[in-house]
């Protein structure tokens, strides 16, 4: 049975993703800098030098650029041509996440897990997309295991978001619910 207090610490942890985990081009000048990068790493490609980085160098600009399915196809690429290469599932995961593919992107976490045990990013990254599946108790062994890899990361994430305003505002509009005291509590103790 799912413990609500992890609903109310994976809305965090979801809300921390969204509004950090997507970068991507805003200005004239950023798209411009991204299709010099996607010519950069096609030259690469043509000249057969480093397969595996320059494909997935390659995916990660269309991902910016918001090119989802190009960059879903230059990370397989990447696996393809390296396929003990965790960054590259890791991103095809986050790609696979971004569009709501969350089955594809549990695979690609997990396969990056299996290269990578230690890659906390990878496990936070993990959390999210099982938290997308209303998979709770997952979720939460997932984020359990980024914040004991590298605490300081997942600490990070939480700071450059605004999840705890967010559970605030929820707290605001419902003062006497426990749970979200209780939530806040551990954003704190974080």
């Amino acid at each position: 049975m799912e413990n609500p207090m992890s609903r109310y610490l994976f809305l965090a942890i979801l809300l921390l993703h969204l509004n950090g985990a997507t970068a991507s081009a805003g200005s004239d000048s950023e798209v411009a800098a991204l299709q010099q990068e996607v010519e950069h790493y096609q030259a690469l490609l043509q000249e057969g030098k480093e397969q595996a980085k320059a494909f997935n160098g390659l995916g990660f600009a269309y991902y910016r650029l918001h090119r989802l399915p190009e960059a879903l196809d230059a990370y397989q690429q990447a696996i393809v041509a390296n396929p003990g290469y965790a960054l590259a599932y890791n991103n095809l995961g986050a790609a696979h996440l971004t569009l709501k593919e969350y089955v594809q992107g549990e695979a690609a976490f997990r396969q990056a897990l299996q290269l990578d045990p230690t890659w906390a990013k990878a496990a936070f990254n993990l959390a999210v997309v099982l938290y997308r599946q209303n998979r709770y108790l997952d979720a939460y062994m997932a984020y359990c295991t980024a914040r004991k890899l590298d605490g300081a990361y997942v600490k990070e994430r939480f700071d450059k978001t605004r999840a705890k305003e967010e559970l605030q505002g929820k707290l605001r509009d419902d003062p006497d619910n426990s749970l979200l005291l209780l939530a806040l509590k551990r954003l704190d103790d974080e």
